[in-house]
Order: structure tokens, then sequence, then C-alpha cells
């Protein structure tokens, strides 16, 4: 929007608005008041970029100072280590109109990156969480109510695949134990018919014959033999 080129002294030399060259900027009065605060001089070599108000919008106010070098040893005075500042004014109406586009598309980029994430977890989470967890509760709940023949199933190698290994090797504990409690029962049935019988007869080969086919039929034995001494 506007161009100035000053001296080390603050007076314009050059400038895009050609009324304005031979006038000196007053350093308290904006744009020069933001970097010389309280009359200080800002270091050698500061670029300062600050928005200000023009008119009835807002520029993007940068000044650049220029350095003395070698070459220019030749005109200027080698001692004077700024000989002067460039000062440009840039609207800034186009850049908010680019931002704003720019905050739209990656908006959008964000909500297609959110979706193509959301579409890749979704099977991961089913295959490795919600359906080991799922099998996991299906088996506590068949053994719950019973059935200890039921196997949980899982491929993951992971810590919900060594919970429903160590639930599963529980399950043929309770299985092994259930078996052993009702061989147990049926001997401890067996002998308390056996002994029922035994104490309601008197005759020898009664109580023999009892005892043979309470034992054949309770174990599904074919052949009961007992030897008396």
């Amino acid at each position: 929007e506007r161009i100035r080129l000053l001296d080390a002294d603050g007076v314009i030399r050059e400038s895009s608005s050609s009324q304005e060259v031979g006038q000196r900027l007053d350093r308290t009065q904006q744009p020069c008041a933001s970097c010389h605060v309280a009359g200080a001089t800002p270091p050698i070599g500061t670029v300062s970029s600050t928005l200000t108000e023009s008119g009835n919008h807002q520029v993007l106010f940068s000044i650049s100072p220029i350095q003395n070098r070698t070459e220019c040893y030749g005109c200027h005075n080698w001692q004077n280590q700024t000989l002067g500042y460039l000062m440009v004014e840039a609207p800034i109406a186009d850049l908010n109109s680019q931002i704003q586009d720019a905050s739209g598309q990656i908006g959008l980029a964000a909500l297609i990156t959110f979706v193509v994430l959301v579409g890749f977890m979704v099977p991961f989470l089913r295959r490795f969480v919600t359906k080991p967890v799922a099998d996991l509760s299906t088996g506590m709940a068949e053994i719950a109510s019973g059935n200890l023949d039921y196997q949980v199933h899982t491929t993951t190698r992971d810590e919900l695949g060594r919970l429903a290994a160590s639930f599963d090797g529980m399950r043929e504990q309770l299985k092994a134990s259930r078996r052993e409690m009702e061989e147990r029962n049926k001997e401890l049935a067996l002998l308390y018919q056996v002994a029922l019988a035994t104490g309601q007869l008197l005759e020898l080969n009664q109580t023999i014959d009892l005892v043979v086919h309470t034992v054949g039929r309770t174990l599904g034995l074919d052949v009961v033999t007992i030897y008396l001494w």
C-alpha cells in the first residue's frame, strides 16, 4: 500500500506518496511509537512488524534497517552503522481472505482425516478390542450358568488374549474338578445304597445278589464278581 525510504534521522527521502517526501516522522506517533517506546532506539539490525490501523482498514507495518556496508563507504561515513530504513505498509484484507479460505480447507482436510482415521480404527477396535471383550464376556456368562464346555476363542496375543487363555485354563480346571466331584458323589451314593441294602437283609446270598445288581446298575458294568474269603 505504501513504501517509504528514510534516512538515519527519520526524514522521508523517497515514498510511493510523493507529497510526503522531505517530511520527518515523529517517533512518538504511530507507526513509529510501537518500536520507539519512551524515546528508546531499537537495536541495530531489528526488523519489526506490527499491525496498525490505516484509515478504516488494517495494514501490516514493517520496517527494516539499511546497514552500512563496505561497498557503501565511498559515499557514507564508515562510522555510521545504519544508513536509513525501509518502511512498508501492506493491507491485510486479502491476507485475511486467504486465511479464511485456508481455514476452510484445513477444516475440510481435518474432517476427511478424521473420517479416514475412524474408518481404519473401527475395524481395528472391533477385531482387537470389541470382539475379544465380547467373547470373554460371553464365556463368563456361560460358565456362570454352569456350561463348562464353552470354550473362549481368541486370536489376539495381547493382554486380552492372555486373559482369555487364563480364563479358559480356569474353565478346564473347574470342569475337571466337577467331573471328579461327580465321580466321588457317585461312589458315595453307591456305598450308601449298598450299606442301606446290607443293613436290611440277613441272608448272605441275598445281600451278595443285591450288592452285585446295585453296583452293576449304578456303574454301568456288564460283569460284577465278588470274591469271598
